[in-house]
């Protein structure tokens, strides 16, 4: 009795009569006005696609802000993003803090016969003596090298710069947006690419 059961519910249909659509047959010119009709679909669909423009390109993300602030009156997202543009190498001598000792160690550092040096005098990296800032990583590595051979353990820090904009999401073009551009100045032009969303 137990299998028999087991056979009824696996021939049990796998769908719901209520459900299935009925099948009608369609003339040509039906089949040529829904196809027509679809096409107008598409084609508004497509006119009001949306594009994505990056505006600006600052070195500073607070000036990116600024603009942010500005555009939000006429876009309601209006999103900063950075891209990383460049990376440099930094030989530095550290320092632990205390002024008076990356003063002396410059001193030192000048009787090994190290005179391409300059002494960070604020900011994040105040006290730490910068020994070269290179392109690319083999040449920051040659005067690694180099300050070895010196008996001067220097340090290779890698870095990061970016660019800023801000990014604006549009399905109706671009106006009134360049307009409003003209009057804020930051120091330099301001640019609109168009960038993939």
């Amino acid at each position: 009795m137990v299998e028999t059961k087991r056979l009824e519910q696996h021939q049990a249909p796998l769908y719901k009569e209520s459900e299935l659509e009925t099948l009608v047959l369609v003339r040509d010119e039906e089949v040529a006005a829904m196809l027509e009709k679809q096409i107008l679909l598409d084609n508004s669909a497509k006119q009001s696609a949306t594009e994505c423009y990056l505006v600006g390109d600052f070195a500073n993300e607070d000036d990116a802000k600024k603009l942010s602030k500005v555009l939000s009156r006429y876009v309601w997202d209006v999103p900063v993003i950075a891209s990383e543009v460049l990376r440099d190498f930094w030989v530095v001598y550290s320092s632990n803090g205390d002024w008076n000792q990356s003063v002396r160690n410059m001193e030192t550092l000048r009787a090994k016969g190290v005179n391409d040096l300059w002494l960070v005098p604020s900011g994040s990296s105040k006290g730490v003596i910068s020994l070269g800032l290179f392109a690319t990583a083999d040449g920051a590595e040659k005067r690694l090298k180099a300050l070895s051979e010196k008996s001067i353990e220097a340090e290779l820090i890698r870095r990061k710069k970016y660019r800023y904009g801000v990014k604006l999401i549009r399905s109706d073009g671009l106006s009134p947006i360049p307009d409003n551009l003209d009057g804020f100045k930051v120091g330099e032009n301001i640019s609109i690419r168009k960038i993939a969303c």
